[in-house]
């Protein structure tokens, strides 16, 4: 049964996504079905997020949205690569892609540990 985090919890999870949580890859490994690498390499990243908020008198949430600054920076890379590279497929949205499954990877570790 899932359970809303108070936000102490969001406060303290945002906190931790900031930070280089590397040297816990050996206890959350203990308890992950992920390869101990992919682990280390997913605490070891920090990721910026926006602070927790609160949208009722109970319910808190952490809101993941792409800047303006990063979405100019995947249309550069977008741009570049049209009018450089044939025959590579989007580059800026797939490191975007891949930029947020870190980060959603990285919050679903946190969470469960």
């Amino acid at each position: 049964e899932m359970v809303p985090l108070t936000l102490e919890e969001y406060k303290h999870l945002h906190l931790c996504m900031a930070l280089n949580l590397g040297d816990f890859t050996r206890q959350v490994g203990a308890r992950s079905r992920l390869p101990p690498k992919h682990i280390e390499v997913l605490l070891r990243t920090r990721c910026f997020i926006a602070q927790p908020v609160t949208i009722a008198k109970t319910r808190h949430i952490i809101r993941v949205a792409m800047s303006a600054p990063f979405a100019w920076e995947c249309y550069d890379v977008e741009r570049f690569f049209l009018d450089n590279v044939h025959g590579v497929l989007h580059p800026g949205v797939q490191q975007a892609l891949e930029d947020d499954r870190t980060l959603f990877e990285k919050m679903q570790l946190i969470l469960e540990n």
